[in-house]
């Protein structure tokens, strides 16, 4: 065994060193409330080279049967009027040990809730590309990659744009076998710090379980199994035990 080890560590040493962007963007679920227009995501960079990061937006649509699926923004043409989420700037660059940010911004009607999802990627530019370098300049960024093993890793977050408007009704219900949690409001509400706990009052690490507007969250209803979380509403919380 002693062996073993010692030969894994003689080859791991041996690989080039990791380099390259390493990127983060805080939490991954934002929201524009009901009273903004527009938030503000930071992304940081923890790396060792510039993080040439690509925003890019899809809104999430949900289908009556609750699928959902994704469709990507569409450019205003001339004389068109912009309307949607738009990530101003889409193209981001942030040196190594820094931050910049990306000002996310709804226009359009506020009649419902509507969902995003806007992705960061960090990419190799190219020359004549949407960061402006120049053949030289991209050339020599790829040379200070190539010393490493590059892994560029995005990141995802999920945006939800309230309504103008909004009205909360979270209903907490026993159904047979099942703890019941209905929002029939046209609102998503958030059970943030979900725990779920034995007899011995062991819990689980605790989770966050978003429910959207006229749509619910079971929860399995077991002897001896109770649940506690904050309900989010807005901007009001409030603790709940189950049972």
């Amino acid at each position: 065994m002693q062996r073993l080890i010692l030969l894994l560590a003689a080859w791991c040493s041996a690989l080039p060193a990791l380099s390259g962007p390493v990127i983060s963007i805080g939490a991954l679920y934002n929201y524009i409330d009901h009273d903004r227009g527009s938030i503000l995501k930071r992304v940081y960079n923890s790396g060792s080279s510039t993080a040439f990061v690509r925003v890019s937006v899809h809104e999430v649509v949900y289908g009556a049967d609750g699928k959902h699926q994704e469709v990507a923004g569409k450019r205003a043409e001339a004389g068109e009027k912009l309307e949607g989420l738009i990530a101003s700037p889409s193209h981001l660059i942030v040196p190594a040990g820094a931050g910049g940010s990306v000002r996310l911004l709804y226009v359009g009607p506020r009649d419902r809730e509507r969902y995003y999802r806007v992705r960061f990627v960090p990419v190799l530019p190219q020359k004549k590309d949407e960061f402006g370098l120049d053949d030289k300049a991209a050339r020599q960024y790829q040379q200070t990659l190539d010393a490493g093993v590059n892994v560029l890793t995005g990141y995802g977050a999920f945006l939800i744009v309230r309504p103008r408007t909004e009205h909360y009704d979270t209903r907490l219900e026993r159904e047979g076998d099942a703890f019941v949690i209905r929002n029939r409001g046209n609102s998503t509400i958030a059970l943030e710090a979900l725990y779920q706990c034995d007899a011995k009052r062991d819990c689980s690490e605790a989770v966050k379980r978003h429910v959207l507007p006229q749509a619910e969250l079971r929860l399995e209803d077991k002897p001896e199994r109770s649940y506690r979380f904050e309900l989010v509403e807005g901007t009001r919380t409030k603790p709940v035990s189950l049972p």
